[in-house]
């Protein structure tokens, strides 16, 4: 058996010229190592040749790296990134709702025919009919009827134009992936958490009442399960779809996000419903996944674009986290015990303590102290006289 140990240690050295300086990541992939041969090791039937025994025992040889803090929104944007994420909401919503009434509205089209718009949506409404049967049967884009080319860009290549109308198609009936930031944004708003937590979300995870919701958020990293109750204005006009400014109701956006998100779990099996479940058309196939918010094409900074929205600073949706602990950090006058209610006090100072925010307000507060304490030594006691 070849004894790996040089190899092995070799790698684990120009691990770290592969990343950016003080990168986590190199540590990371060398314990990752380290565990797998540490099990082989412990396997009575699977010896480990050479000196690798000794070197799980010591140190990987590499150090931890720092991970790299951002600051928070400042107010201006937080506000635009939320005003800009219940307008496309109301859009989303808009959209799905007209696609759904037009496939209502539609019939088979082995029957009423492959190029009306609203049977092709009916199809793929009622799963009649594949992604891969519309293609199969919808001709090529010169035989289109105007009805059918409003649906495509009036510029698209012709063999390019039937994953152009499977795309639209598939978007007027259930959420995408660039539709599902503005949901994250108005959730984490909503809720204070961090974008993990309200991605992971199911219905199992949610208990309504008749004005509040019980949502259990799961932190993976640190295996805690921790539930919060969030209410509804019962004075607020329910019916009213389209209120004049954004509401941060976590119990109607819940409610609305299953609503959305079930059409796909039934169609793919899967229980217990995610809140954040998107459909995608990849090589004419309708594939169903769970949200996650970047790669090509779908991450934040594409969305922000989209909405010709511009923020300072990096588009990291841990910002909007960060902006809803300087909030709370306002409003309970920096009182640790209450501000790290939702992890440990350590992980506030570590984590949110050093935002900007805080740093402004800590610096005004103890430059006040010093000013009134400064004022008092130089101007002396007060000294009352006898005709007093």
């Amino acid at each position: 058996m070849p004894d790996l140990h040089h190899a092995v240690t070799e790698w684990i050295r120009l691990l770290p010229a592969g990343y950016q300086a003080g990168s986590r990541r190199p540590y990371e992939l060398a314990g990752r190592l380290r565990m797998l041969i540490a099990r082989r090791i412990a396997h009575p039937d699977r010896p480990v040749a050479g000196h690798l025994d000794g070197w799980v025992k010591g140190a990987v040889g590499l150090r931890r790296g720092q991970g790299e803090e951002v600051d928070e929104f400042t107010r201006a944007d937080k506000k635009k990134l939320i005003q800009a994420a219940w307008a496309d909401r109301l859009a989303t919503e808009a959209r799905i709702r007209t696609g759904w009434t037009l496939a209502a509205a539609g019939c088979d089209p082995a029957h009423g025919g492959w190029m009306e718009p609203r049977n092709l949506l009916w199809a793929l409404a009622n799963d009649a009919w594949t992604c891969e049967d519309v293609a199969r049967h919808v001709p090529a884009l010169p035989q289109w009827p105007p009805a059918l080319r409003e649906l495509v860009p009036g510029d698209v290549l012709p063999h390019l134009a039937r994953g152009y109308l499977l795309r639209r198609l598939v978007g007027m009936l259930f959420p995408s992936d660039m539709d599902l930031h503005s949901y994250r944004i108005l959730l984490m708003a909503a809720t204070g958490r961090a974008s993990e937590e309200v991605v992971a979300l199911d219905e199992d995870d949610l208990e309504y009442g008749p004005q509040s919701v019980l949502i259990d958020f799961t932190k993976r990293r640190a295996r805690t399960v921790q539930r919060r109750s969030y209410g509804t204005d019962p004075e607020e006009d329910q019916r009213d779809l389209h209120p004049a400014a954004p509401r941060l109701d976590a119990v109607e956006l819940t409610r609305r996000m299953l609503q959305l998100a079930r059409p796909l779990a039934e169609r793919a099996d899967i229980t217990p419903v995610p809140l954040f479940l998107r459909a995608s058309v990849d090589h004419y196939a309708l594939t169903i996944r769970r949200f996650v918010g970047r790669g090509s094409g779908a991450g934040l900074v594409d969305w922000l674009r989209a909405k010709k929205v511009t923020v300072q600073g990096p588009a990291d949706i841990r910002r909007l986290r960060k902006s809803g602990k300087v909030e709370k950090a306002i409003a309970f006058k920096g009182r640790i015990s209450d501000i790290a209610d939702d992890h440990t006090a350590e992980t506030f100072r570590t984590h949110y303590a050093h935002g900007t925010t805080l740093r402004v307000i800590s610096g005004r507060v103890i430059t006040a102290a010093q000013r009134h304490w400064l004022d008092k030594a130089l101007n002396g006691p007060v000294v009352l006289s006898a005709c007093f």
